[in-house]
């Protein structure tokens, strides 16, 4: 292949390059025919750019497409989105949060319809959003919130809940959504569980495990929630969009650099291996020239990942290298190097060869990535250099304003060289570590498959993908099968689900060839021939490749049985991995090329903790950037700000989240609204209400319905629970329902009402549970144990089942479910039966305790173990803690072997244990709370708290029911399934018990761990909770848990996987669950599904079975051969040669063409290597090389070799530290010196080298003739092995023959002895000696008699001799077999012997355990003997309690007396109450009349400032306001007098008149106060300004005002006689006084 000119100028220059094939080979991101634009996803064509294009960075929610345009690379965004990568809203635009599906709660609804009842303290729920959080509680359980919902994928949702729990338990309660045009039948229903939390915490419904989402389509939607005890700020709708996040996707165009951003993902490059062709590396140059100059060659390694390189830098630098030729031929010179500069550079090369002389030229392109990179040397024209190589060269780089690093320079013959060698491929896609600085790794990833698709898997016989030359092959590849001379081919079936076309994928992995074409025969219905590239593939998924036949993709398949068959070419490898059978209208080019990176389980995983809520405060990065993306997927770009033009201060809003920047006590996104306790929007002021709310707009306060005027902050008679808004709730009590003697008041608090008995409900309205018929309650006629706490319809008396109870009793399961319980919530557990069968029953095992204290470690929360020893005596686990440091704060038990596996049938029992702590009890601190159990299987861990805990330095005794209810998620703390603990239960993986409890801890015990399971040796009660299922055929096991022999768990669908038939070929029907890697194969085969013969085995046609391959005979040290015809090729194990292995390699002895021979490795040290030794004796022989005649038989020649090798070895050796020295050398005499001392070394090595030449030749010769010998001794072994297999048909034949002979002997011999017994019977016949009276008739004994003679002398003339000789030869025969066997049994007698030894050794064990048990079984004995004691103590303690028990009821009815006397009191006082809210309304009226008199007072004083001469009438005022103060003293004393009267206090407390009456009279005072000095600076005016005529007529006007004054005082006098009578606590008053300044007073 040779370089056409490149054309100059243009952009892309340096882009592309044409071979003679007139192809333009482009760079590795550049396309196009001219290789002049950049491929999809890709910008910025640039020379110096190695890769030729950078990445867009397209955001994939914000950019329309990942594709980017023009030189900025500027990507195409959606609405309201901006910025080069489409990251940014607009102006006046946002991205809102995840949570932006928001529903306050405290806007919903009562079912009723009436507003909520939410509180707005932000002490009580710190940050509440919008007005406040509704409070759940028994008089508000239950809030009903309309939802708008909009889009989601697949239209399934999350419900997310902001929520406080200040308990300090778990509450459950439960959300039902439902649509509000349908809700019969189309109701979704889900437990929630709020933990508890003294913060605003969020729970998500429904949690991790096997539950469903919620199905909910556009459009208006319902949702109830009903819980106590609870505060709820606001109800999210999370779609499937979010909590899966399923198109994060996100491509990665970069490739890998050195370092770069933490987790940033990048893509991870490799090259072609240049292993196997010569290469020079730079830091082994001869010279090196800085500026004309001799200089010591500087060496580095940038990353710990870059091998140590040359540094060439500097304004001019010339390198020196000698190139080793292997064999004459042409060959291109290719560069590897790295850059840390971004510029395209060029270098002159120079190749020196005896001869000739050539020039070229380098590019060095810019390089700072991980991987290095290559390029070829180019002649003056431009073209591909090709120089003619005779014997080794030397390389001359020189390169001017140089700054780069060079690695090697290798040579590559033409007809091998590849521009696949000069381009990298993708290896996987990386990203860099956690920290600054670290360089990129690959992560893991899982190949797609269509869905469509057969998928024919390859087994990998269990290990990584590795090919020979593979340099570094990964960790996490794809496995498959390695094809390779001389397994060079694979056939795979599968069966296609209908007849039609399709497209045949090969999946594989080739990281060792350029690319090279792979046969592909394709069977489906008639034969068809295809073709695909086996191109180079170090990518660790593997890459994918149609097959083409003739000119198209589509395969004509018309059986449903399919047969594909891969050969690749001899000298390649390759890893097939899996063949992907796709539907032709189902194909997409997509699947062959994966180009983006999975983020979604990420995002799940590292984002999704807090429901999602994604803190824009605390968040990392990546969380921020993917919300932001998902969010504007969603929503198809930003949304508007539309800040409230008065509400906000600008607007402009937050660009995450959308926030408007609001006015002081304005609330919302969009400020709209002041927040609860204040009016006036936009300038919100407080209200000023004291408990009570006020109108927004107006600031008037608010009187909430069913409270007492005017003060409305206290509820009203038959009314309970008051709040500032909604006011109070009305008893409401039933009449009917109430006793009699009762009124119909209720409880202040929670309104509940007094119910007769049988009745209950908070109005007293309805029957209690087992009752019916509203009101006289009768009792139902159900069972208890199959109902629900309703027990019955409260109307019909119907009994209410369980979910699985039936029966008008509701005393029996319904179909698929079993055990009614009482305390099952459903009445009867459904049938698990992992999902396969719906039919089952309780199971008839007994309960057993499984008890084993061996194995148990004690394990800290960063998985370090704690010395453990085992304590025979208490049969205890036992850790000493005293040296554990005190920064341990937990610590668990792990359970050992025997506890795990499958457990299914430990459903419903019982796991105890006992532990103690030892300790100073006053040292000891209790930690916090962690779980006391956890259970582990299945990627599941459940947990369960302890209701008690543990005290110091006792004992405690744990228990816990294995079922469902009582167990959490770890991570969510969502209740676990019965199907989810079941599952978790069939592949136990661990059991953990809390064992660190208390600080200052010393030792730790644990001890009678035991776990119950279901046996049909239990001796417990029975198991009646686990269940026995009718299972297909392909299933076993109580629970359906296992597969049936033939049958493995496929690791797909819920649970563990259905059961699929083991693909063992018909070799093995056992096979793994998961993998269905089969078990044990037989017939000598092997792989993962015995798809293959076994090593040293071959496929033989003729007999279909594999055979052992014959190399040299029966007893293989092959690998493997191939057998065609007569011709066998092996394929030796190490330490055997020839064509069928049958004699030694060098450095091993044997004979292996003897049965039972071998080759061993020679025992003869050669620094390290194995030496030489006499290849049949192993005798150890002299390592130097001798001479021998031409005559002379070479027996020492593998010696001679190994001998040369070890000697060019030392050689080697030695010149590399010639070379280490001549790098440090510098110009002086003394470095002269060394060099000539060097030349004459390098001369008698040369003379040494020349004289081994004759040896070698005479040696090769002795070769040759060996060669022929040895290929004599094969033709003759083969033919002598061919008339061996002769003999054996031939001994086969005969056995078959002899085997025949026998039966017929045996059948004749039968023959014979009836014959005989005939004739006997004939013989008595004729002589009629038969006692039964049979005789021959007279008349036929001639006949008969002459016919025996002729039988007789017919058996005298058989000759039976041949036979008996046959039967003889049989016999011996079977004698030797008989003896063969005897022999064999006698052999392995002595193994019987020491297997029988082995088990009397176990009974023995199994009995001194029985000793230990029986006597544990007495140490129990005593212990019953004890309780037994303990329970007749208990018995007289319960008689005391009884005795007491009923001095309590005597002390109850006294009590209830007391009761009766204290409520005919409240009556009477609630009589009276009421005649003081009379006079409450009556006061209210006096105080509003009283407000209108002081303003008209008002106005007069304001016309008695007018005048200039006020004095007189200033001291009127004056003594007024004395009197006042006088008549407020009287009004206090008969305030006094009057609060010893209970009545009048109450009265009084009703009516806050003094109050009214004092700051009238501080109000009279301030308007005095003003009158004087109104007065005085009148006064002042009339003398400054002498006016007499004004003075005159304000003299007259304040005479007229002084009269009026005198009238109302009089009038003021009258209103105060009368408050004195009012005032009288002794009557009703019906009068009132009125004083112009205060109004009328009582």
């Amino acid at each position: 292949m040779f370089r056409m000119p490149m054309p100059h100028g243009g952009n892309h220059e340096r882009n592309w390059r044409v071979w003679a094939d007139g192809d333009c080979h482009c760079k590795s991101h550049v396309g196009g025919d001219s290789c002049d634009t950049c491929e999809d996803g890709y910008f910025a064509l640039e020379k110096s750019n190695y890769f030729g294009c950078q990445g867009c960075r397209c955001d994939i929610g914000g950019a329309v497409t990942p594709v980017c345009s023009g030189p900025s690379g500027v990507c195409q965004c959606r609405e309201h989105v901006v910025g080069k990568a489409c990251q940014r809203p607009e102006n006046n635009y946002y991205f809102p949060d995840l949570h932006h599906m928001r529903y306050e709660i405290e806007d919903s609804t009562t079912p009723s319809g009436r507003a909520l009842r939410f509180g707005f303290d932000p002490l009580e729920f710190p940050e509440f959003s919008w007005r406040g959080y509704a409070q759940m509680t028994p008089v508000q359980n239950e809030v009903r919130i309309m939802l708008n919902v909009g889009k989601s994928s697949l239209s399934l949702f999350h419900v997310v809940l902001r929520y406080m729990n200040p308990g300090t338990e778990a509450v459950s309660g439960r959300i039902t959504i439902y649509p509000s045009w349908a809700k019969a039948g189309a109701a979704q229903s889900k437990e929630i569980i709020f933990q508890p939390s003294k913060e605003p915490a969020f729970v998500t419904v429904p949690g991790n495990g096997f539950a469903d989402p919620f199905s909910i389509v556009p459009g208006t939607w319902i949702a109830c929630i009903k819980v106590e005890g609870v505060l709820l700020d606001y109800l999210v709708l999370l779609p499937r969009d979010y909590y899966e996040a399923p198109s994060l996707q996100l491509p990665v165009t970069e490739p890998c650099a050195d370092v770069g951003h933490p987790q940033e993902n990048c893509l991870l490059y490799q090259h072609l291996p240049v292993t196997q062709f010569p290469c020079a590396l730079a830091c082994e140059a001869r010279h090196f020239l800085l500026d004309g100059e001799p200089r010591p060659l500087a060496v580095r390694q940038p990353t710990p990942a870059h091998p140590v390189m040359a540094d060439l830098s500097g304004r001019e630098v010339e390198l020196h290298l000698r190139l080793r030729v292997p064999r004459v031929g042409r060959y291109v010179v290719m560069v590897e190097y790295a850059t840390e500069a971004d510029q395209l550079s060029e270098a002159a090369v120079h190749v020196q060869s005896p001869g000739a002389e050539l020039a070229g030229r380098v590019d060095i392109y810019s390089c700072k990535y991980c991987v290095l990179c290559r390029s070829a040397v180019t002649d003056g024209k431009g073209r591909l250099a090709v120089y003619e190589l005779l014997a080794d060269a030397d390389v001359r780089l020189r390169a001017r304003m140089a700054q780069f690093l060079l690695h090697q320079v290798c040579i590559i013959p033409t007809e091998e060289f590849s521009t696949e060698y000069l381009r990298p491929h993708v290896k996987c896609i990386a990203s860099y570590g956690r920290f600054v600085n670290q360089s990129a790794s690959c992560v893991s990833l899982v190949p797609e498959t269509p869905p469509t698709a057969l998928i024919l898997d390859v087994p990998s016989g269990g290990s990584s993908p590795r090919l020979p030359e593979d340099p570094s092959p990964p960790a996490d590849a794809v496995l498959g099968v390695t094809l390779k001379a001389p397994q060079n081919q694979v056939t795979l079936q599968g069966l296609v689900p209908c007849p039609g076309r399709y497209v045949i994928v090969v999946h594989f992995y080739q990281p060792a060839h350029p690319t090279f074409p792979a046969q592909v025969s394709v069977d489906g219905g008639r034969l068809q021939a295809g073709v695909f590239r086996a191109s180079f593939c170090p990518h660790v998924l593997g890459c994918r490749d149609q097959v083409i036949t003739g000119d198209q993709v589509e395969f004509d398949i018309s059986e449903p049985e399919v047969a594909l068959t891969v050969t690749i070419p001899e000298g390649k490898s390759l890893v097939l991995v899996r063949i992907l059978v796709v539907p032709a209208e189902n194909y997409d080019y997509q699947i062959l090329h994966r180009k983006s990176l999975d983020k979604s389980l990420e995002f799940v995983t590292n984002c999704g903790g807090d429901s999602f809520y994604i803190d824009p405060q605390r968040a990392s990065e990546f969380c921020k950037n993917s919300a932001r993306s998902l969010v504007a997927l969603y929503h198809e770009g930003a949304l508007p700000c539309e800040c409230h033009p008065a509400g906000a201060i600008g607007h402009p809003c937050s660009p995450e989240g959308g926030q408007c920047p609001c006015r002081p006590h304005v609330i919302g996104r969009q400020c709209t609204r002041c927040q609860t306790g204040f009016y006036g929007f936009p300038h919100c002021k407080p209200c000023n209400c004291g408990r009570r709310l006020c109108e927004e707009t107006t600031g008037r306060c608010l009187c909430p319905p069913r409270t007492v005027r005017p003060q409305c902050d206290m509820c009203e008679v038959h009314s309970f629970s008051f709040h500032p808004l909604a006011g109070c709730e009305g008893c409401n009590c039933s009449r009917m329902g109430t006793n009699r003697a009762a009124t119909l008041e209720c409880d202040r608090d929670h309104g509940q009402c007094r119910c007769k008995p049988r009745i209950t409900g908070r109005q007293c309205d309805r029957c209690a549970p087992g009752f019916y018929r509203f009101p006289e309650c009768l009792p139902c006629h159900c069972s208890r144990d199959g109902t629900k706490p309703g027990v019955c319809d409260p109307g019909t008396g119907v009994c209410l089942c369980k979910e699985n109870v039936q029966g008008t009793e509701c005393n029996m399961c319904r179909e698929g479910s079993f055990y009614l319980d009482p305390a099952n919530p459903k009445g009867c557990t459904s049938c698990f039966c992992f999902g396969v069968s719906h039919h089952c029953h309780s199971t008839h095992k007994r309960r057993a305790k499984l008890v084993d204290m061996m194995g148990w470690r004690l394990q800290t929360t960063d998985g370090l173990d704690t010395p453990v020893s085992f304590n025979p005596g208490s049969s205890s686990a036992v850790a000493d803690l005293q040296e554990l440091p005190a920064t341990v704060r937990s610590a668990s038990w792990v359970a050992p072997p025997s506890y795990l596996g499958d457990k299914v049938s430990s459903y419903g029992g019982y796991l105890t244990y006992q532990i103690k702590s030892f300790g100073l009890p006053a040292d000891m601190v209790p930690l916090e709370r962690k779980p006391d159990v956890q259970l582990i299987g299945q990627h599941m861990s459940v947990i369960y708290h302890e209701p008690n805990h543990p005290r110091p330095d006792r004992l405690h005794h744990g228990r816990v029911q294995m079922v469902e209810g009582n167990f959490r998620h770890a991570s969510s703390h969502a209740p676990v399934s019965r199907e989810e603990l079941m599952t978790v239960l069939s592949r136990l993986q661990g059991v953990h018990l809390r064992g660190l409890y208390f600080t200052e801890t010393q030792r730790l015990t644990l001890s009678g761990v035991g776990l119950e399971e279901a046996s049909d040796t239990g001796s417990g009660r029975r198991a009646q909770s686990v269940e026995m299922c009718a299972c297909p055929p392909d299933y076993t096991g109580d629970s359906c848990q296992g597969c049936s022999p033939g049958y493995y768990h496929e690791n797909k669908g819920l649970y563990t996987g259905r059961c699929v038939p083991c693909n063992c070929n018909g070799h093995s029907n056992r096979c793994q669950d998961g993998s269905g890697v089969c078990i044990n194969c037989q017939h000598n085969t092997a792989g993962e599904h015995c798809e293959r013969c076994k090593e040293g085995y071959y496929w033989n046609t003729v007999h279909g079975s594999c055979r052992v391959c014959p190399c040299p005979h029966s007893d293989s040290f092959a690998t493997g051969c191939v057998v065609t015809g007569e011709n066998v090729k092996c394929f030796c194990k190490p330490g055997y040669t020839g064509t069928r292995c049958e004699r030694c390699a060098p450095g091993y002895f044997g004979n292996p063409q003897k049965f039972g021979g071998s080759c061993q490795p020679c025992n003869c040290n050669s620094n390290g290597q194995l030496g030489s030794c006499d290849p049949l004796n192993g005798d150890c022989i002299s390592q130097e090389p001798k001479d021998s005649g031409p005559g002379e038989e070479c027996d020492d020649c593998d010696s001679c070799v190994m001998t040369l090798l070890n000697d060019l070895a030392t050689m080697d050796d030695e010149l590399r530290l010639v070379k280490s020295q001549l790098q440090g050398l510098s110009v002086s005499a003394g470095t002269l010196e060394q060099i000539r001392r060097l030349e004459a070394q390098t001369k008698d090595l040369r003379n040494q080298l020349l004289s081994y030449r004759p040896t070698i030749s005479n040696h090769k010769s002795k070769m040759d003739g060996l060669e022929k010998e040895l290929s004599n001794l094969n033709r003759e072994f083969e033919t002598l092995q061919e008339k061996v297999q002769i003999n054996s048909r031939k001994a086969q034949t005969l056995y078959n023959n002899i085997d025949q002979t026998t039966r017929s002997a045996k059948e004749l011999d039968s023959k014979i002895k009836n014959v005989i017994r005939n004739v006997h019977i004939l013989v008595k016949q004729i002589s009629g000696t038969e006692g039964d009276g049979n005789r021959v008739p007279s008349g036929d004994f001639s006949r008969e008699l002459a016919e025996a003679g002729r039988m007789m002398r017919e058996l005298r003339t058989r000759n039976f001799g041949k036979d008996l000789r046959d039967a003889e030869a049989e016999r011996r025969e079977v004698q030797q077999l008989l003896n063969r066997i005897r022999s064999w049994l006698e052999n392995h007698q002595v193994e019987n012997n020491g297997l029988a030894k082995n088990i009397r050794n176990a009974l023995n064990d199994y009995e001194a355990k029985l000793s230990g048990l029986h006597a544990a079984l007495q140490e129990a004995s005593a212990q019953a003997k004890q309780a037994t004691g303990l329970n007749r103590e208990n018995e007289r303690a319960l008689e005391s309690i009884k005795r007491q028990v009923k001095e309590m009821n005597s002390l109850q009815s006294d009590f209830t007396k007391r009761l009766a006397t204290a409520d005919s009191s409240l009556m009477q006082t609630n009589i009276v109450l009421q005649l003081m809210k009379k006079s409450h309304e009556e006061y209210e009226k006096l105080a509003v009349t009283l407000n209108e008199v002081r303003h008209e007072l008002s106005d007069k004083v304001r016309e008695l400032s007018r005048s200039a001469s006020r004095a007189s009438l200033v001291e009127e005022a004056e003594r007024h306001s004395q009197s006042l103060q006088e008549l407020a003293k009287q009004l206090e004393e008969i305030k006094r007098n009057a609060s010893g009267d209970e009545l009048v206090r109450c009265a009084v407390d009703a009516a806050t008149a003094y109050e009214n009456i004092l700051n009238a009279i501080k109000a009279a005072e301030d308007a005095a106060d003003k009158a004087t000095t109104a007065s005085d600076a009148a006064l002042q005016t009339v003398i400054k300004e002498d006016l007499p005529r004004k003075a005159k007529t304000l003299s007259s006007n304040s005479d007229k005002l002084l009269n009026e004054a005198k009238i109302t005082q009089q009038k003021l006098q009258q209103a105060g006689a009368s408050g004195k009578e009012s005032a009288c606590p002794c009557r009703r008053c019906k009068r009132y006084r009125f004083d112009p300044w205060i109004g009328k007073i009582p």
